[in-house]
């Protein structure tokens, strides 16, 4: 008959073993990862029988004898699960308090909570990471919507440099055509961003924030691209790397939000931080429109046009270029307040 640690403790006057509490943390470990729900596991040779019930929202593991030789374990719902040997199940949390397991049982992290537990709206203006954020958003987005909104701008600056005998239809064409790669990549961006933060944090063990520093590199690139290129047919290099950025960034924000600031108050807070974009992207599109016309001419028509190529929006890729490097930064300042990861 095995012991009861509750009687030997009651005897001795002193905690359980260290084999009973560790077999106490496989049970509770076995409690939060198994479904809720009732279903019966039936394993073979001399496991035992877990069933179990949820009753007025309790969960409880009830233990039952060997299965009986020959019998079936085909019913529905059937999985094998391993216990420890009978005798735990009689053990009282207040029996382990004091011992070194008790307390390295409570102190065990949750991977699935936030780092701050349910902070919401104004709250936030306590915590360092919502300016972090703040700024990130804005810039990142400032960005991509100054590029998305004047790509038009760009292709016809180009164009009337590259070749002066294009047609206005041709130019509108190419146009529509960048526009469709950016709706594209973005689409692409917000595909790979959800498989890219899940292979960082469960592979390597990493916050879901260096899929943002992985979006502020491929605006980096972007702006590479907008600084050099000046035959119109590699534009799409442009508009493709800001599509899959800025995909990147929204597809994997939310999430790294929720993981700071909890899902609790997502709504809430994710809302206060698309602001941003409102204030930075206005920003940069100024930047680009005074640029633009400083080096356009107003024809009969009194419609603006530049005939520079690339001069006519060259110091606008300058501006969001630093902006990139300064994002980067912060998503690397974001990780490394102290220890240098996260």
């Amino acid at each position: 008959m095995p012991v009861n640690p509750k009687r030997l403790s009651d005897r001795t006057g002193s905690p359980p073993s260290t084999s009973w509490t560790t077999r106490l943390k496989l049970t509770r470990l076995a409690q939060r990862t198994l479904p809720l729900g009732r279903y019966k596991a039936v394993p073979d040779g001399n496991q035992r029988n877990l069933d179990r019930v949820e009753s007025n929202g309790s969960r409880k593991a009830l233990l039952r004898g060997h299965a009986e030789p020959g019998a079936s374990t085909s019913t529905s719902h059937q999985i094998d699960v391993p216990l420890a040997d009978d005798g735990f199940d009689d053990v009282e949390e207040d029996q382990l308090a004091g011992s070194e397991d008790h307390e390295e049982l409570l102190a065990a992290p949750d991977t699935h909570k936030s780092v701050y537990a349910d902070v919401r709206g104004v709250r936030m203006l306590r915590y360092t990471e919502f300016y972090q954020y703040f700024v990130l958003m804005g810039l990142l987005t400032g960005i991509g919507l100054m590029s998305i909104n004047n790509i038009g701008n760009d292709a016809q600056a180009l164009w009337a440099a590259f070749d002066p005998s294009t047609t206005l239809e041709t130019i509108r064409a190419r146009q529509s055509i960048h526009v469709s790669v950016l709706s594209f990549c973005s689409f692409l961006g917000r595909l790979l961003s959800g498989i890219g933060a899940d292979l960082i944090v469960q592979r390597y063990n990493l916050s879901r924030v260096w899929c943002l520093f992985a979006s502020s590199l491929i605006f980096l690139l972007a702006q590479v691209c907008g600084l050099s290129i000046e035959n119109p047919n590699l534009l799409f290099l442009l508009s493709g790397l800001t599509g899959l950025a800025y995909g990147f960034l929204f597809g994997c924000f939310p999430s790294t939000v929720a993981e700071t600031f909890g899902v609790q108050g997502l709504s809430t807070n994710w809302g206060v931080l698309t602001l941003a974009p409102v204030i930075f992207a206005n920003i940069f599109n100024l930047m680009y429109g005074s640029i633009y016309d400083s080096h356009s001419h107003v024809r009969p028509d009194h419609k603006r046009e530049c005939l520079d190529g690339k001069a006519c929006y060259h110091e606008a890729y300058w501006g969001t270029f630093m902006a990139s490097i300064l994002a980067a930064d912060c998503v690397v300042e974001h990780q490394t307040p102290e220890t240098g990861e996260r």
